[in-house]
């Protein structure tokens, strides 16, 4: 990986008075971002990376820097940077002193033009798929989000594979409460054929499958009571 060069007007005493740093890096994972002679870890830490200042990295890899009490900090993504996925994080300091523990990196995904494509990065698994009445299965669905990217708008359940025609079916995600775990029913399967579903995350066009799962549809569900008893003690 390519390491980044920074402007020398961040190498002497690059965290004088008080604001914000910006760290950025192209690559896989959040171990892309360069913070001094460390790399960022996927949580709120750093990690040594063997490599040295004489190689190229400088004192403070910082791309931008804003002063408190400014909340912005702007930076204009190099040509070399599109269609790649960037990952960023946010450092403050003052007096000298750089805040180490700071939010999780951020993950984007920069297109040919250098502008942020939305994409969504949270994780799904369909759980269970319940029988009920009818030929209706009743997926028990599961979403954990990311403290990145866009989150979705529903929860979608999409027939892949198998005989007919069968309509999305969704739920909406609650990106407030951070619910996680849902269930969506299906259209009914009124026959014993093999079907494949796909759990999908969507935010308007912006789609993104989680899970799939494969299974012989029971065209009648579990038998339906046909009368109640009741006795008394």
């Amino acid at each position: 990986m390519r390491i980044l060069q920074t402007n020398n007007r961040y190498n002497h005493k690059p965290f004088t008075g008080r604001g914000a740093s910006l760290y950025a890096g192209v690559g896989d994972g959040p171990d892309a971002v360069q913070f001094r002679k460390l790399r960022i870890l996927g949580c709120r830490f750093v990690r040594g990376s063997g490599f040295t200042i004489s190689n190229g990295l400088k004192k403070a890899c910082i791309l931008a820097q804003a002063a408190d009490p400014t909340n912005n900090l702007a930076y204009t993504v190099p040509p070399e940077w599109q269609d790649q996925t960037v990952w960023i994080q946010v450092r403050t300091f003052w007096d000298h002193v750089e805040n180490t523990h700071n939010f999780d990196p951020l993950r984007l995904g920069v297109d040919d033009a250098g502008e942020i494509v939305p994409e969504i990065h949270g994780e799904g698994k369909i759980i269970a798929a319940d029988k009920r009445d009818g030929g209706i299965y009743a997926m028990r669905v599961a979403y954990i989000p990311t403290t990145h990217g866009t989150p979705p708008d529903e929860l979608v359940i999409r027939k892949t594979a198998g005989p007919g025609s069968l309509a999305d079916v969704a739920t909406e995600y609650d990106s407030i409460q951070n619910t996680r775990n849902y269930t969506i029913e299906t259209e009914a399967l009124t026959d014993a054929a093999t079907y494949t579903f796909a759990l999908i995350a969507k935010s308007g066009s912006t789609e993104l499958q989680l899970d799939t799962i494969t299974f012989v549809a029971d065209a009648a569900g579990p038998p339906t009571p046909t009368g109640l008893t009741l006795t008394a003690y």
